[in-house]
């Protein structure tokens, strides 16, 4: 017997059900199993742990400002109760302000080996990353491929200037950034840092994604 999996959006982002294509009293869905296809899953493993993700896993300032947005502070816990947009916004320049980058490798294609200040590094299923920032870079959760966006090297205000791009769907070509379409990519840190998939949280030093190709069945 097929397993489908449908959702409904009741979370801060949504960015499984983006481009929102149904809506029931403003509430983003998919529910319908009988037009339901097969597609991608991100499988992660990492120092003590595993999991899967549908949409995304990161490491660097998007994970520490999911973790800041879980735990927050009195700023953004009055935020959330009057603007999810500007709670969002708000973790991440609170998160900016403090950030420093990761030391570490990633192992893509031109960057094997090489020493790196990791500012944020996505693997993804979907173009959208969170709130209104989104990706530039083709997605297509059926092909067997998992879509790298790196960006190093750039700083506390090149990292600035490169989320007020993402906040306009602009990353690729830009300075610092490095894309590819890849089966699996692994990241190793010099030290423990924020790992993010899929709003949740772990810690870790050396991560893998692989994809598993065309393995669950989703409502569109």
């Amino acid at each position: 017997e097929d397993l489908v999996l449908g959702a409904v959006g009741l979370g801060s982002s949504n960015d499984f059900h983006k481009p929102v294509r149904r809506a029931v009293d403003g509430i983003p869905v998919r529910i319908d199993a009988g037009e339901a296809g097969l597609r991608d899953v991100i499988a992660c493993t990492w120092d003590d742990g595993q999991a899967l993700a549908m949409v995304s896993g990161s490491v660097g300032v998007t994970a520490a400002a999911n973790a800041f947005f879980n735990d927050g502070d009195a700023v953004l816990r009055a935020l959330k109760s009057r603007s999810t947009l500007a709670a969002i916004l708000w973790s991440a320049l609170r998160t900016l302000a403090r950030h420093r980058g990761l030391h570490g490798r990633v192992d893509l294609p031109g960057l094997e080996g090489v020493p790196l200040c990791i500012d944020n590094l996505s693997v993804l299923e979907t173009e959208w990353l969170s709130g209104t920032f989104r990706y530039d870079t083709p997605v297509d959760p059926t092909d067997g491929h998992l879509q790298v966006d790196l960006l190093e090297g750039r700083g506390r205000l090149g990292t600035l200037v490169a989320l007020v791009a993402l906040a306009r769907g602009r990353f690729s070509g830009r300075p610092g950034t490095h894309c590819a379409r890849v089966r699996s990519v692994t990241v190793e840190l010099d030290a423990p840092a924020h790992l993010e998939l899929d709003g949740e949280l772990h810690r870790a030093r050396t991560v893998r994604f692989d994809v598993l190709p065309r393995r669950i069945r989703t409502c569109p």
